[in-house]
């Protein structure tokens, strides 16, 4: 995302042409990046907790 926020300000200093063109995909993007990230994370600690319970149950 870096080369494309780079792009995004110096169309905004350098042109005549709004930033609202660049904008909108940046940030749809950026959201979507969020929310995959959020639910990748979930995941991992739910499977996480899952393994260390494992061995805890074994045991008795």
């Amino acid at each position: 995302m870096a080369p494309a926020f780079f792009v995004f300000v110096l169309d905004g200093i350098f042109t005549d042409q709004p930033i609202a063109r660049a904008a909108w995909p940046l940030a749809v993007v950026w959201v979507a990046a969020l929310l995959v990230s959020l639910l990748l994370r979930l995941a991992w600690n739910r499977w996480r907790k899952k393994k260390a319970e494992a061995p805890a149950a074994e045991a008795n």
